[in-house]
């Protein structure tokens, strides 16, 4: 399956490598997961990052008590997310609302703040954003500030990442 290197096999998707390795996609998730399980990458905290923001680390609401709950009080800033889950699980709806909730004033419980938004093989959904703003009455909230960068490769989102992302840090 040409497989050589951790990122070969981490940034794949499983029914991918399952497929190009003739192997049950059973084994291929297993495989994966000892590989994570056995990476001895110390644990960062946001108290040893160096030049961490004033709101590094802080979280913010994303409008559902139980989800924010569920995240220990939200979303937390100075990290990347990932969402993943099955199709029409709320993905896209979670991150557009996040996009928006994180520029709330303070005392609605965003960060006065602004988000990137990076996508893989679609554009932004400007429309469901307007959708949002208008159902929840989010009046402090815009389209102004969610940016949005595509990475449609694993080569252009590490680029993204390492070059283009940190200007809007």
């Amino acid at each position: 399956g040409k497989i050589s290197t951790v990122g070969d096999l981490v940034l794949a998707r499983p029914q991918d490598l399952a497929k190009r390795c003739h192997v049950p996609l059973e084994h291929i998730i297993k495989l994966i997961q000892a590989t994570y399980n056995n990476q001895d990458a110390p644990a960062i905290t946001f108290q040893t990052l160096e030049g961490a923001g004033p709101d590094e680390g802080k979280a913010f609401s994303i409008g559902d008590p139980e989800l924010d709950d569920t995240l220990g009080g939200g979303l937390r800033t100075g990290m990347i997310w990932e969402i993943v889950g099955e199709s029409a699980a709320g993905k896209t709806q979670f991150a557009l609302q996040s996009s928006l909730h994180v520029q709330l004033p303070r005392e609605q419980g965003g960060l006065d703040g602004s988000t990137c938004y990076l996508t893989t093989s679609t554009g932004l959904q400007t429309t469901r954003l307007l959708q949002i703003l208008q159902a929840r009455n989010l009046s402090d909230a815009s389209l102004e500030d969610v940016y949005t960068l595509s990475a449609p490769t694993v080569h252009v989102l590490l680029n993204v990442l390492e070059g283009t992302l940190p200007t809007y840090i």
